[in-house]
Order: structure tokens, then sequence, then C-alpha cells
């Protein structure tokens, strides 16, 4: 068996330097492509990452549209019923111009109360 492995065995310097060379190169490979696998992993985490990210910002960004829609939706509702009190109260006024010495009248009195305490009728 000894005598096999001298045969493979380089006998000169100049043989032992090409095989450390050679040695070296095929490590020197597997470092290049062990980082370049590593590099290629972080990127594809990276990109996850930033999948991920964009996915939550485009879910609070559709919570929020909903909240505000429900926002001007109510808004434009309170806008109608107090429309509709505003007129309800003009013509009380007009049918009783009697009020015009700054008291109220049971209806006049309701209507004050209702739209302070946010009832519409």
């Amino acid at each position: 068996m000894l005598k096999l492995l001298k045969l493979f065995l380089p006998t000169s310097k100049m043989a032992w330097g090409g095989l450390v060379a050679a040695l070296a190169a095929v490590f020197a490979f597997g470092l290049w492509v062990g980082v370049t696998n590593a590099s290629n992993a972080c990127k594809a985490d990276k990109l996850t990452t930033v999948e991920r990210a964009i996915k939550q910002a485009q879910a609070v960004a559709d919570e929020n549209y909903e909240i505000e829609l429900d926002h001007v939706l109510t808004q434009a509702n309170r806008r109608a019923e107090f429309r509709v009190l505003r007129e309800r109260a003009k013509k009380h006024a007009t049918a009783h111009p009697e009020l015009n010495d700054c008291s109220l009248d049971a209806d006049g009195l309701q209507f004050w109360i209702d739209a302070n305490r946010g009832r519409r009728h």
C-alpha cells in the first residue's frame, strides 16, 4: 500500500508546488461559491422582508381607507340631518313671527333640546 501511495505522491518541489496551488485554487473556488450563495440567500431574505412590509403597509392603507370612508359618510349624513333640522327650525320661525321677542314656545324649545342632544326628527 505504501508503494501505491508513493506512486501518486509528487517527488519534486515543483510538483508539490503545483499540488498546493491546485488545492488552493479548489479551496478558493469553494469559498467563492459559498460567499456567492450566502449573498444570494441574504438578498432573497431582504426581498421577502420588503414584500412582507409592502403587504403590511397595504393592509394598513386599506384599513385607513375604510375608516376614512366611514367618517366621510357619517359626516355627510350628519350634515343632511342638520340641514333638515335647520329647515324645520326656519319654517317654525316663519310660521310663528311672534317668537322674535327671544322667547321659545314648547316646539321651539323641543327643537333646541333635540339639536343639543344630537337627536334628529
